[in-house]
C-alpha cells in the first residue's frame, strides 16, 4: 500500500488563481500625474509624462512611442487625427482633440485601452478579443478618450472598440447635439469649438467634454504638450475648418450660429487687468491691489501650503488678500465652502460676505465656484478683473493651471467647477 497522498485538484485550482491575482497586482505599475507646471505654454517634445501607466509601452516599449513614425501609437495618432480633419475640425482644434485622447489614453492613442492596458496590442490585430479587465467590470473607462463608464459607449465585446471611427462620431453626434458644455449652463457649438485654437480647443475639449476637475485639470500642461506635438507632428497647419463634414458619417451642413452664446460674451473686455483701478467697493480694491503685487514673485500653488507667503491655493490666497486689504479675521472662512458658508447664498446666514448678481458683477468681486460640496479640488474662488461680461472676463486668481497666481485666464476656464457665486464683504 503505497504512503503517498493524492493530490486535491481543488486546492491546486485555488493555489493557481492566487498566485495569478498576485501576479497581476504587482504586474500593474501606478503613475502619478505630474505637477508643478509653471505655465500652459510648455515646450517639451510632446511626450506625456504619465504614459508610463499600464507599463509604459506606448512610451517606448514594444509599440513604440506616439511620435515615432510607423509605431502602433504614431499610427493610432494619425488616424485620429485624420478622421477629426474629416468632420471639418480645424488643425489646431485637431490638436487640442489630440491632446486630450493622448493623455486620456496614456500615449497610446488605443482605441480599445483600458485605464492605460496596453496588452491589447499583443494579440493579433483582426482577432484579438476585446480586453477586459477588473476596472471594465467596474465600470470604470475604457476607450482612446476613456469614455466613463464605457457602458455610454458600447458593451464589452463589441467590436466598436476597435474603431477609432466609431469612438468618434459617437462624440462628434454628442457635440452637434448638445454643444460643448459650460458649467454656466451656456452652450458653444461644434462649429465654435472646431475653429479654436491650440490651447483654447484643450481646454475646451478638458472643461466642457471631459468636465476635468482636479488632478485631470492639473495635468492640463502635459495635455498642451501632446497637443503642440501633434499639431506640428501631422501637418495640422494648413487645415482649416469647414462647415462641411467629409465623412460618411454626416454629410450635411452646419449653420455657422447654432448654439452659440448669445449673451455677449465676447464683448467688452477692455478694462486694467494690471491694477486695482476701477474697483469700487473699498476693500476690494486693496485686496486686488494686494493680489497684484503678488503677481510674477515665484509664488507657487499649493493646497498643502495654502496660506503663503511662497505659495497659496485658491481660497489661501483670497482670504490673506481679504485680510490684507484690512477684513478682519478674513482667514476664518478657511475656504470656498466656508466662504459661501459665511455669506447669504445658498440658503446660508452668514454675516461675513453678501451675494451679488453675477451678470451685474463689478471689477473687483470675488467668485466662488463648487458650491457646498466643492471642498478641495471641487472648488475654486478669484477676483473678477473686468465687470462681468461672461466668458471671457478676465480673473486674479491663485490656480494651479499656472501653478501660481496669474491673471491671464477668463471666467470660462476659472468658472470650471460650475455654480458661480459672486460675493462682496458686508
Amino acid at each position: 500500500m503505497s504512503s503517498k497522498k493524492k493530490s486535491n485538484p481543488l486546492l491546486k485550482i485555488v493555489l493557481w488563481v492566487v498566485a495569478f491575482l498576485v501576479v497581476f497586482a504587482f504586474s500593474v505599475p501606478i503613475a502619478m500625474p505630474l505637477f508643478n507646471q509653471s505655465s500652459y505654454c510648455d515646450t517639451s517634445d510632446g511626450q506625456d509624462p504619465t504614459s508610463s501607466i499600464g507599463g509604459g509601452k506606448a512610451a517606448g516599449g514594444a509599440n513604440g512611442s506616439w511620435t515615432k513614425k510607423g509605431t502602433k501609437p504614431y499610427n493610432n495618432a494619425k488616424e485620429l487625427a485624420e478622421i477629426w480633419v474629416s468632420f471639418g475640425v480645424g488643425g489646431q482644434a485637431v490638436a487640442g482633440i489630440g491632446g486630450n485622447a493622448g493623455h486620456e489614453s496614456g500615449s497610446s492613442f488605443n482605441p480599445a485601452v483600458t485605464g492605460g492596458n496596453y496588452d491589447y496590442f499583443n494579440a493579433d490585430e483582426n482577432t484579438r478579443p476585446v480586453a477586459q479587465s477588473a476596472n471594465e467590470s467596474a465600470g470604470g473607462g475604457k476607450g482612446v478618450f476613456q469614455f466613463t463608464p464605457y457602458t455610454k459607449f458600447a458593451p464589452l465585446g463589441s467590436k466598436k472598440w476597435l474603431s477609432m471611427s466609431a469612438q468618434s462620431k459617437f462624440i462628434m453626434n454628442q457635440i452637434k447635439e448638445s454643444g460643448m458644455r459650460l458649467p454656466i449652463g451656456q452652450r458653444r457649438s461644434f462649429d465654435t469649438f472646431k475653429k479654436m485654437s491650440i490651447k483654447d480647443a484643450t481646454m475646451a475639449w478638458l472643461e466642457d467634454y471631459e468636465q476635468g476637475s482636479g488632478a485631470r485639470f492639473d495635468a492640463l500642461p502635459q495635455r498642451l504638450a501632446i497637443a503642440n506635438k501633434f499639431y506640428t507632428l501631422f501637418s495640422l497647419k494648413d487645415k482649416k475648418a469647414s462647415s462641411t463634414i467629409k465623412s460618411a458619417a454626416d454629410g450635411a451642413q452646419e449653420s455657422e450660429n447654432q448654439g452659440c452664446p448669445t449673451d455677449g460674451d465676447d464683448e467688452g473686455g477692455s478694462g486694467d487687468v494690471s491694477s486695482a483701478k476701477g474697483v469700487k467697493n473699498p476693500i476690494l480694491a486693496k485686496a486686488v491691489g494686494w493680489g497684484l503685487t503678488r503677481l510674477n514673485k515665484g509664488i507657487t500653488y499649493s493646497m498643502a501650503a495654502r496660506w503663503g507667503s511662497s505659495s497659496y491655493d485658491c481660497s489661501g490666497y483670497v482670504l490673506t488678500a481679504l485680510e490684507k486689504a484690512g477684513m478682519k479675521n478674513a482667514k476664518s472662512a478657511g475656504n470656498t465652502v466656508g466662504m459661501l458658508q459665511n455669506s447669504n447664498a445658498l440658503g446660508q446666514n452668514g454675516k461675513m460676505f453678501k451675494q451679488v448678481s453675477l451678470k451685474t458683477a463689478k471689477k473687483g468681486t470675488i467668485v466662488v465656484t463648487g458650491g457646498l460640496a466643492g471642498a478641495g479640488a471641487g472648488g475654486h474662488t478669484f477676483f473678477l478683473m473686468e465687470d462681468y461680461h461672461g466668458k471671457s472676463t478676465k480673473v486674479l486668481e491663485c490656480t494651479a493651471a499656472f501653478n501660481g497666481i496669474a491673471n491671464k485666464n477668463t471666467f470660462q476656464y476659472a468658472a470650471i467647477n460650475g455654480s458661480p457665486i459672486a460675493l462682496e464683504p458686508r
